[in-house]
């Protein structure tokens, strides 16, 4: 599907697509949380320069049509270049070998034996510190 603003699909289509999942939503004693519910337009950026809404209706609330969402965890951005899903897990992961290491400070000796067994003390760098 291509955004709007390359002819092929128009805001009230989509419009109409999410009314429809709404009431199939209803009809199975399901409820669209409008308050949760993201959009994105996924496209190049030239694409995507070409896109005039910036708001989305769907039953009675406005949905601000964002540049990021987040879904099961991952971060996606418009273009699908996971920069900041990438720059989240790195986080992430540099917090835990922190911790590890800040853990390695504070434990005993005789725990060293079963982290080298693991190889845990050869892959990780932070553990030579």
């Amino acid at each position: 599907m291509q955004p709007p603003g390359a002819g092929a699909v128009s805001t009230t289509e989509v419009t109409s697509c999410i009314d429809d999942i709404n009431k199939w939503m209803s009809s199975n004693r399901l409820k669209l949380n409008t308050d949760k519910t993201q959009f994105i337009w996924l496209s190049t950026e030239a694409q995507l320069t070409k896109i005039n809404s910036r708001t989305i209706t769907l039953a009675d609330a406005d949905i601000q049509v964002s540049d990021v969402i987040t879904c099961l965890g991952v971060v996606i951005d418009s273009q699908l270049t996971f920069t900041h899903n990438v720059k989240k897990l790195a986080g992430s992961c540099f917090y835990h070998l922190r911790q590890l290491s800040d853990n390695r400070r504070c434990e005993d000796t005789s725990a060293r034996p079963d982290l080298q067994s693991r190889g845990l003390l050869q892959q990780c760098p932070l553990w030579r510190l």
